[in-house]
């Protein structure tokens, strides 16, 4: 978004789901340093979850949970200073 883009997608695999869903919340309060160049209004759009297959070693599967989380810039953009 610092490059005045509006719209952002976090997608995250397995255990990194709680760890997209907490930079969405900070992005989403614009708390701490790094959210200090997003705009002023951020809403979550939309979220999707799914389970992805993919093929283990021994022939088998195994099912991976996603994350897709659609964010959304709606002020101007914070100046740096």
């Amino acid at each position: 978004m610092s490059e005045g883009e509006r719209v952002i997608r976090l997608v995250a695999r397995g255990r990194n789901i709680n760890m997209a869903v907490d930079v969405a919340e900070v992005c989403r309060r614009r708390a701490g340093i790094i959210a200090g160049k997003l705009p002023g209004d951020i809403d979550v759009s939309d979220v999707e979850l799914a389970t992805e297959t993919f093929p283990r070693d021994d022939g088998g599967t195994r099912n991976v949970s996603v994350i897709k989380i659609t964010m959304e810039g709606h002020a101007d953009m914070h100046e740096e200073e």
